[in-house]
């Protein structure tokens, strides 16, 4: 495979048809994936930096905050705010 494992990644974020999001752990967002263009309208440039509690509904901010807290790799499935709202 040409440019082997280094790009998979990367090249996850630019091909897959599905919504994520890779966050630090503060819930800063460092890159999502292209699909969330199409799917919930937010060009990738205007939030990547900024935290992910911003896109979620405020009955998800505790769970959320609580899987920060933790401070271990985890998954956390949450409904995410279109552009539009």
């Amino acid at each position: 495979m040409k440019g082997g494992a280094n790009n998979t990644i990367p090249m996850l974020f630019e091909v897959s048809p599905h919504n994520f999001m890779l966050l630090d752990n503060t819930g800063k967002i460092l890159q999502t994936s292209k699909a969330i263009e199409q799917s919930l309208g937010y060009k990738r440039k205007s939030i990547v930096g900024k935290n992910f509690i911003t896109l979620i509904p405020e009955k998800y901010h505790k769970a959320f905050i609580d899987t920060l807290n933790k401070r271990t790799d985890s998954t956390l499935m949450l409904e995410v705010k279109s552009h539009n709202g």
